[in-house]
């Protein structure tokens, strides 16, 4: 086989939403995982590839869109539906529906551009942030050159209606003249015609009785969400639907101001099932009658709300789901819902999410990431405070090597049911210690992610999914050198295998990079960064396959005994300066399977035997410090732990021989390295000041080896 042996996942940054630029694949080119997706509106998605299947998310804010004051918070909507996850900030929502095409806002599926259709007898005209061709047929081909001054435009026009208590006008504003901007070959309508039509009118009024002119409307077919599902927004306090008869969840969120446009509040209505079969049905949801407070919650030391997520989930009759989060972020928001009725058709979902920060100038600084889940709908009442006894503490550190660095970290829970949770970005500097409360709920599982380089959305750790007891401690290192190649040691959900044999295929799931506290960590060429890997198989000494990435399937002869695998990987960024290079060398012996994985781990197959390959990982612990250096001229333990994967019942490595070099691998010196059992070696270096470069050899009884060269390891401070 040649390049590209290793499927190339590609990264994609869509400016705009418009083009989907992946990373062409060659021999020193890193295909990396993730996918930063810039909204039309200035906000970047980061998209990570999680267990699964599943992925986590955060949101990072547009410099400039949140106009409002500093008591109102800012929103974002989200709905998944089949494979298409829409992302609406708040200032893009009176648009979507009207002039907007909800696809714009499809992160799963960037569109590859614009189309704007212009009304009958309006002129062309400029559109802050919005690059136009020339009109023909009343028609413009367009890309978004700025998102963030076109997400200001929107925002300034939407609140600029919203002081005049009326909808946002089509005649005026950045969008005037304008009859639709919509994705190029966007997918068709929901509702199919193969089914009888009705027609479905929501009206909105807000808690003062006035008809609601800031929300949305969310309509989700209770027997099938694909058959039917929309996100819209109220035009003069109502919206119509044609939608197929049936059964219907709608979900309405209504934002409240005073005849003086100060924010009195947010209500979400549910009516998680609604017999339509006939044109004319109506339903009214009223923000008065939504009386149940949503409390932010009290918690042992005193904090500060960040963020509060509430997420709805309508399982229809087929199964399938749609969700929505309703993302409320800074200000001092006031949330209040209508509690649900058991369903007859399908199930309802619901939790609530806060981050809370502690208070500026505290001494050590710590924050909470609670989240109340119900599996019942949404409750009549909610918990007003946390206790101590339901959480989880981590002792988190993130580090930055280049001085002081903004960087954005999240936290998103899993439920058992969910796919893709959505977080807002928070924003810190590292290096960073900091306590972080966690709450301990079962069935829960938590991904924490640091982004060392928001600006370009490099940079991405991400943990494994962790699922917390009551009163456990833990520690969790962000960016924390060396990072080496690794494997996903997740056991709170089943993953694929990180590396097996099924029949001939080689099975590949590796991860190029791994920091020091076992978060994989994603970076991508940009034009402040370089990120290479170059991958290698052989079997019984002959190659058989050379490529870009460590991940996808090699075909090998049914006779080879033997295997090896090389994996070259090296970065070069501004705010990076470890593990520059890394050369990692494993072979081991191999034989077809005979049977099947255990339960936490999956394979392409799952009726076929399928076997875990028996290869070596090591992690390395120096105690660097928060800058990811160890002391000059000072007796430093280290510890180098070389094991296999998880699930995989093979011994871990029995011996290893340990070389450092001060000279970036020009000299080696011989350090000692004692066995303490279960592949577990410590060993003492003092280096010199620069930078310390690692190599070692390990073996297992099996028969496996790994060779491994960390040049610039570790940073030496003095």
């Amino acid at each position: 086989m040649g390049r590209g042996w290793i499927s190339t996942a590609a990264v994609l940054v869509v400016v705009g939403a418009l083009t989907a630029a992946p990373i062409a694949g060659h021999a020193e080119e890193t295909p990396a995982p993730d996918r930063v997706v810039t909204l039309p509106t200035g906000e970047r998605v980061v998209l990570a590839p999680g267990p699964g299947g599943r992925a986590v998310r955060s949101v990072q804010p547009a410099p400039g869109t949140v106009l409002g004051p500093a008591s109102e918070p800012a929103r974002v909507r989200t709905m998944a539906v089949g494979s298409h996850f829409y992302v609406v900030p708040d200032e893009a929502l009176p648009y979507v529906g009207r002039q907007l095409d909800l696809a714009l806002f499809d992160v799963s599926a960037p569109v590859a551009g614009l189309q704007v259709q212009w009304a009958p007898g309006a002129s062309v005209h400029a559109v802050p942030g919005l690059e136009l061709k020339p009109a023909v047929a009343g028609r413009s081909a367009a890309r978004i050159g700025d998102p963030a001054a076109f997400g200001v435009a929107l925002a300034r026009a939407a609140r600029a209606a919203r002081a005049a208590r009326s909808a946002v006008s089509a005649a005026t504003g950045p969008l005037a003249g304008i009859q639709a901007l919509h994705a190029v070959a966007s997918p068709p309508p929901t509702a199919s015609p193969q089914f009888p039509l009705a027609t479905l009118t929501v009206r909105g009024l807000d808690t003062r009785g006035a008809p609601a002119f800031s929300g949305s409307v969310t309509v989700t077919n209770a027997e099938d969400v694909q058959r039917f599902s929309s996100l819209q927004s109220f035009v003069d306090g109502q919206l119509s639907f044609s939608v197929p008869v049936g059964h219907y969840s709608i979900e309405v969120s209504i934002t409240t101001y005073d005849a003086g446009n100060r924010y009195l509040g947010d209500a979400l209505l549910f009516f998680p099932q609604i017999d339509i079969t006939e044109n004319g049905t109506v339903v009214t949801a009223d923000a008065s009658t939504a009386r149940t407070v949503v409390p932010i919650p009290a918690t042992p030391d005193p904090s500060t709300l960040e963020q509060l997520q509430a997420t709805y989930s309508r399982v229809s009759a087929a199964g399938y789901d749609s969700t929505t989060a309703f993302m409320l972020i800074g200000g001092s928001p006031e949330l209040s819902v209508t509690p649900t009725a058991p369903v007859s058709i399908g199930e309802v979902h619901w939790y609530t999410y806060f981050r809370l920060n502690s208070p500026a100038g505290a001494a050590t600084p710590y924050l909470y990431d609670l989240v109340f889940p119900s599996d019942t709908g949404v409750p009549a009442q909610f918990p007003g405070a946390v206790p101590a006894r339901d959480l989880a503490v981590v002792d988190a550190s993130y580090a930055a090597e280049a001085g002081p660095a903004t960087i954005n970290t999240s936290r998103a829970s899993f439920q058992y049911w969910e796919k893709f949770p959505i977080r807002f970005a928070s924003t810190a500097v590292a290096p960073l210690r900091r306590t972080e409360y966690v709450a301990a709920v079962p069935d829960v599982g938590w991904i924490g992610t640091a982004l060392a380089s928001p600006q370009d959305g490099n940079g991405l750790a991400q943990t494994p999914m962790t699922a917390y007891a009551a009163g456990a401690h833990a520690v969790d290192d962000y960016l924390m050198a060396p990072a080496v190649p690794g494997v996903d040691r997740g056991t709170v959900r089943p993953v694929p295998c990180p590396i097996c044999r099924q029949g001939d295929q080689l099975l590949l799931n590796l991860q190029p990079w791994t920091d020091a506290g076992g978060h994989a960590v994603q970076f991508a060429t940009t034009d402040t960064t370089t990120a290479t890997v170059h991958g290698r198989v052989y079997a019984d000494g002959a190659p058989i396959a050379d490529g870009t990435g460590p991940t996808g399937a090699v075909t090998i002869p049914a006779s080879a005994k033997q295997l090896r695998l090389e994996l070259d990987t090296a970065v070069s960024a501004p705010w990076r300066t470890t593990a520059g290079r890394v050369a990692t060398a494993w072979t081991w012996n191999t034989a077809a399977p005979s049977g099947p994985l255990p339960d936490g781990r999956t394979c392409a197959r799952p009726d076929q035997p399928c076997a875990f390959q028996p290869l070596l990982f090591a992690e390395y612990a120096a105690a660097v410090d928060t800058t990811d250096a160890v002391p000059a001229g000072v007796a430093t333990p280290l510890t180098v732990v070389v094991r296999h994967q998880a699930y995989d019942p093979a011994p871990a490595a029995d011996h290893l021989t340990l070389e450092v070099s001060g000279d970036d691998g020009a000299t080696w010196t011989a350090v000692t390295a004692g066995a303490t059992g279960e592949g577990r070696f410590t060993a003492t270096v003092t280096p010199a000041a620069g930078f310390l470069s690692l190599r070692i050899h390990a073996t297992d009884p099996l028969g496996g080896t790994l060779d491994q060269t960390v040049l610039r390891a570790l940073r030496v401070a003095g």
